[in-house]
């Protein structure tokens, strides 16, 4: 019986790591944003009051424009900022020295997030919390999700180059450079939809906070 049991956690031991293995990018991705968000929100509580003007004013022209703009022109706007993240990521995944750049501008994405998200509450309070939770929140999460995504790709087209390029076999998962452009003709697809859904809370939210 306890051979048995051994077996049993030996099996489900080499399953974790197998599990860990397959999601590594991702999971180093993950922690990315999240230790970008953290940066960013103590980057906020120790800025200057120059610095804290400049976000003032970037955050007025952001929540005049939610409010002033129609669903379309909020869709636009969302989708083309989107598309910069995603050129950048299928620009890096082609380069046999994308990885450093592909972690780096993951953590910038966290990073925006902890600022705005540290704006809002020590500026707003609770009602600067219920704006980002019903106007900024969505987007963040859908897009943050669809860049770990990206990354993951980008990331194994990258080694597998730079692997390539020092005569090197590549062993994780292969992925070819047609697998890859479809990949991001989906990641494209999942922007428009994010982007909707960007502009639907916009619209529907940012007149709802005295902000």
């Amino acid at each position: 019986m306890n051979i048995i049991k051994t077996r049993k956690i030996n099996w489900k031991n080499k399953r974790r790591i197998i599990l860990l293995e397959k999601n590594y990018n991702v999971i180093i991705l993950t922690i990315l944003i999240g230790f970008g968000i953290v940066i960013g929100a103590l980057i906020f509580s120790k800025t200057t009051s120059d610095l804290n003007n400049s976000i003032d004013v970037l955050y007025d022209n952001f929540v005049s424009s939610a409010r002033e703009k129609s669903f379309i022109s909020n869709f636009t706007d969302t989708f083309i900022n989107s598309m910069v993240y995603l050129f950048l990521f299928f620009i890096m995944g082609t380069n046999a020295v994308g990885i450093p750049f592909i972690y780096f501008i993951t953590c910038i994405k966290g990073i925006g997030n902890g600022i705005i998200s540290g704006y809002l509450y020590s500026t707003f309070g609770l009602q600067g919390v219920g704006f980002s939770t019903l106007v900024i929140f969505p987007y963040a999460l859908i897009s943050g999700i669809i860049v770990i995504l990206m990354g993951d790709s980008s990331i194994k087209l990258s080694k597998n180059i730079f692997l390539s390029m020092t005569g090197k076999s590549y062993t994780e998962s292969e992925i070819t450079i047609k697998k890859y452009c479809i990949n991001f003709i989906i990641y494209t697809a999942f922007f428009i939809v994010a982007s909707m859904i960007d502009a639907i809370f916009k619209v529907s939210f940012s007149n709802t906070f005295n902000i």
